[in-house]
């Protein structure tokens, strides 16, 4: 019976070979498994950052935009019309406000 290493043997043999051509690496040792343990996961409230409160809107319709940008696809198949965010109304009745794309970050 053929095995894959047999296989792969024959085939290297028949790939003529540049007689400078030095193999430099050795084949990786097997990885040693990880024993297990018990672990402990934070909770959504604990993993949150700085817990701004919610980011919830009660009504889209007070959403602004920035002007419509249109985007084609490299080969010109496909053209998008995007309105990016400006700015939502937050159920605390803050404003969370998104910047220009155009601009760049600094």
């Amino acid at each position: 019976m053929t095995t894959a290493s047999d296989l792969g043997r024959s085939l290297r043999r028949l790939i003529p070979r540049d007689p400078t051509h030095r193999r430099t690496l050795e084949p990786a040792s097997p990885a040693q498994p990880i024993p297990s343990t018990r672990g402990v996961s934070l909770t959504a409230q604990q993993a949150a950052g700085s817990g701004g409160g919610a980011f919830e809107e009660d009504d889209a319709s007070q959403r602004e935009y920035w002007p419509v940008r249109t985007i084609t696809s490299s080969d010109g198949l496909f053209v998008l019309e995007v309105e990016p965010l400006k700015s939502i109304l937050l159920k605390d009745g803050s404003r969370a406000t998104f910047g220009d794309p155009d601009e760049p970050d600094e």
